[in-house]
């Protein structure tokens, strides 16, 4: 089965080798955490002041995402799927209807609307349900009532889509038509999520190779954790995003992003590698930057215009609409060795933007910070990483 590759970043998994490769990994792995028994819900239990659910990551030359593992009522090991964790999407969408609907006791568990389409125009089903997250084998979180795509078809592409989406926009009928919003803010103990990318440098694949490993994690609280920044994040937009202020490269500041006919985004998307952006305004992709070095073109850039790629340090400067400002720097010293190589690629059109002027910060921040988002308050915050977790 081929599956719908994220929208607003590169897909890690290029080829049906390396997916079948990650695939068998993903499930081997996240069977060790329920082979004792099924994990059961905690039915009655007050809620932890936090919940910590383990990631998998999954990275291939320089690039990386992570994946979460849910099951339903009435699943077993065969019915637990691991789904990319995606910032850049804000619906829960699984491959297949028919596979949920043939658990023990579905119609006891789930309801359903038929005639729906999800972001990536697969036909779907909106379900409504518990899905459950297997911490390890003897504990789970259940979240009840959570609603989500569930593809009955695949797309004209012949994929289905398979896609934890964890951003958060507002309101959320601009992420989907149907108004579904993240899976994980329909919790009903924890509004906030906390996405912890740390260590890497024994998870970023250095060779050809996909590597899969531990060490990353979504930690579920009720309320913010102490010491962030928190931002609104932009209104009517379908990916979670703040606006980019300024951005440094090396030591020097540049003028991009300049006067522009609209404002521009910064898109929170925490998969992928590189920090990249469209310069309509020619301000930086066609320039020299000392302090650099310039590095081949990633393999995803045809149907941009005018790139260049870059290895160097990075200053970025994100605010939110009332002018609050966040900034922080990619040090390309303080990257593992297999996560170093290309920081930046600017093009005066980046066919990654989606029409959109901007940038995307790109996964590569979120090495450099943690990062929380509050649900019911639409805001997104950063939190610095010291030196030695990054």
């Amino acid at each position: 089965m081929q599956f719908s590759p994220p929208a607003l970043h590169a897909p890690v998994l290029r080829t049906q080798a390396h997916k079948d490769f990650v695939s068998e990994r993903l499930s081997a792995m996240a069977s060790q955490r329920l082979q004792a028994k099924a994990a059961a819900p905690r039915a009655g239990a007050a809620p932890d002041a936090s919940m910590s659910i383990p990631l998998l990551n999954v990275s291939l030359e320089q690039n990386f995402d992570a994946y979460v593992t849910i099951n339903f009522a009435g699943g077993n090991n065969d019915s637990a799927l691991s789904l990319m964790v995606d910032t850049g999407n804000s619906a829960l969408i699984v491959p297949d209807f028919d596979a949920l609907a043939a658990l023990p006791d579905f119609d006891k568990h789930y309801t359903f609307e038929t005639g729906a389409k999800e972001p990536w125009c697969c036909e779907a089903n909106v379900v409504t349900g518990p899905i459950t997250f297997p911490i390890d084998a003897d504990t789970s979180y259940t979240i009840p009532k959570c609603k989500f795509y569930a593809c009955t078809k695949p797309n004209k592409k012949g994929d289905r889509t398979a896609n934890f989406g964890a951003g958060c926009v507002t309101p959320w009928r601009v992420g989907n038509n149907d108004a579904i919003q993240s899976p994980l803010s329909y919790s009903p103990d924890y509004g906030v999520a906390e996405f912890d990318y740390v260590p890497l440098a024994e998870n970023i694949a250095d060779g050809a190779t996909p590597n899969v490993a531990e060490g990353s994690w979504l930690t579920l609280y009720r309320t913010v954790p102490p010491h962030y920044c928190m931002f609104g994040i932009v209104k009517d937009l379908p990916w979670m995003s703040l606006r980019p202020k300024s951005l440094s490269i090396g030591n020097k500041v540049t003028e991009w992003p300049g006067v522009l006919k609209k404002k521009p985004i910064a898109m929170i998307d925490t998969g992928g590698g590189p920090v990249f952006l469209s310069d309509t305004n020619d301000k930086v992709w066609g320039c020299d930057w000392p302090g650099t070095t310039a590095v081949p073109l990633p393999d995803w850039t045809p149907g941009s215009v005018c790139c260049q790629s870059i290895d160097g340090d990075l200053t970025v400067v994100l605010e939110d609409d009332a002018g609050n400002p966040y900034s922080y720097r990619i040090e390309t010293a303080r990257l593992p060795a297999p996560a170093r190589g290309l920081t930046l690629v600017m093009c005066r059109t980046c066919n990654k933007m989606q029409d959109e002027e901007g940038m995307n910060i790109g996964g590569l921040s979120a090495l450099f910070n943690y990062i929380v988002i509050d649900y019911a308050a639409a805001k997104v915050g950063f939190k610095a990483k010291p030196a030695k977790l990054v």
